[in-house]
């Protein structure tokens, strides 16, 4: 299985400096002496960040119900840009929510910045994972807190 590896700020809107995501993405390169691809990403809309093929459930905070199907079908057919768009009726209970509020079964994110490190080929033994400190430096770089999302393909 080849593995990708997000990093992405806790609140999905924040985007840092264009040289404070490059000073990133060069700290990272020094973490990851192998890997097939390293970049980052800076968007005036959110991205998603989703765990590939370990991405399981998104299930509704306020009935429980797995709608994972629709998610799928609502994140790849639309556009997010603040947080009012985020914001849906979940089919399951005609409730009205936020994206961001469903749990998501295997970590997923909507973010503006991410970088993000392709692992090639290499199997789940073999891969490096950011230690505490490492990740602390990268947040200091950007100035805001992040979280890792891994994603398998």
């Amino acid at each position: 299985m080849n593995w990708t590896f997000h990093v992405i700020p806790t609140d999905p809107f924040f985007r840092p400096s264009k040289e404070a995501a490059e000073m990133a993405l060069n700290s990272l390169l020094s973490y990851f002496t192998h890997h097939e691809g390293i970049e980052f990403i800076l968007s005036d809309k959110l991205e998603f960040f989703c765990a590939g093929e370990n991405f399981e459930k998104v299930i509704c905070k306020n009935c429980q119900s797995n709608i994972f199907d629709w998610f799928v079908c609502v994140v790849l057919k639309q556009e997010f840009r603040t947080a009012r768009d985020l914001i849906v009726v979940f089919p399951c209970c005609n409730s009205e929510g936020s994206l961001l509020d469903l749990t998501y079964i295997r970590p997923f994110g909507f973010a503006c910045f991410g970088l993000t490190v392709c692992e090639g080929g290499i199997d789940e033994e073999g891969i490096y994972e950011l230690s505490e400190s490492e990740l602390l430096k990268l947040e200091g770089i950007v100035g805001y807190k992040l979280r890792v999302i891994w994603s398998g393909h």
